[in-house]
């Protein structure tokens, strides 16, 4: 459990979490440690990983071979890291929203991915996305979770944001997302376009000032929503955090890229007609389905990109 800097306040205990189906990146930190007092509270939900049922792991992988629903958190796993250690995980949830890609789906068999309706949640579909390095428009948000495997309490002190790359908005291939539920939770914020980007809360820098005890055994999630408007942006995430001996350590967390869309990355949206592609909703030929995905053509873009000027997100 987390204790508060201040004795006063109270402390905030282990609450046992359900997740569902979700994509996770694991990293680690190893070493040895003694208990030490612990630091300014912040409010984050804290909870035993031994509480979690083996069940959710179950439906995790089970919602990628069966092709899940549409609640369905994520498409796939991703692990590394070995307990002992101090360990995050990136989870994603399988948001509706649209997708840009890096580059044009130009090669038949990949065209044939979007228009037969049964590739839509899959690991061929993931497959195409993962090759265009699928990117959210605009927003995405997603779950950080920091475990404490190591013998000792740690002292988180910051989460920040390091820009790997920084470039004008993508326009090439814009494809309509269906499917996937919107994700409501969120307790931080970072707007990418910033020179500087970091995250906040009701706009104020979260961690300035703040660090927060999590003791060994125990963990703890952050919940964070990115925006780009203006660029393409990529970036990766550093834990601070410093052991009871004093030392200060920094993991890296990278993007998973294990299931077609990527987390650490965004672009700003355009509107439709300045993409060189758009894979727009259609009517499936398949029987048995009703929809599918079909390359628009420019008069049909144009007319898109008059009745919805500005791409939309599904949460505000």
């Amino acid at each position: 459990m987390t204790r508060p800097d201040d004795p006063g306040q109270p402390s905030i205990g282990p609450t046992a979490q359900q997740p569902g189906p979700h994509t996770e990146l694991r990293s680690d930190v190893s070493g040895p440690g003694t208990s030490f007092q612990a630091a300014r509270d912040i409010n984050l939900t804290v909870h035993r990983p031994a509480l979690l049922s083996r069940r959710s792991a179950l439906l995790a992988a089970t919602t990628v071979l069966a092709g899940g629903g549409a609640a369905a958190w994520g498409l796939g796993l991703g692990r590394t890291g070995h307990p002992g250690g101090v360990t995050t995980a990136v989870t994603v949830p399988d948001m509706n929203q649209f997708l840009v890609l890096d580059s044009l789906i130009s090669d038949p068999a990949d065209r044939a991915i979007l228009h037969n309706p049964k590739s839509v949640i899959g690991p061929r579909l993931a497959g195409l996305l993962n090759k265009k390095n699928a990117m959210y428009i605009n927003r995405n948000s997603y779950k950080v979770t920091v475990t404490n495997g190591l013998g000792s309490t740690i002292r988180i002190t910051d989460l920040k944001v390091v820009v790997d790359s920084r470039t004008e908005p993508l326009s090439t291939a814009l494809i309509s997302e269906f499917g996937g539920a919107d994700d409501p939770v969120t307790r931080l914020d970072v707007n990418l376009d910033d020179p500087d980007p970091r995250f906040t809360q009701a706009g104020n820098p979260y961690f300035d000032g703040k660090s927060f005890i999590l003791e060994s055994g125990a963990a703890t999630d952050f919940g964070l929503r990115a925006s780009a408007t203006k660029y393409c942006v990529s970036y990766h995430l550093e834990l601070q955090f410093v052991t009871t001996t004093g030392e200060l350590r920094v993991l890296e967390i990278h993007d998973p890229r294990t299931y077609g869309r990527a987390v650490l990355s965004l672009s700003g949206g355009l509107p439709i007609d300045q993409y060189k592609q758009y894979w727009g909703l259609v009517p499936a030929s398949e029987p048995g389905s009703s929809i599918a995905w079909g390359l628009y053509t420019a008069q049909d873009q144009e007319k898109e990109s008059q009745r919805e000027p500005v791409i939309p997100t599904t949460w505000s």
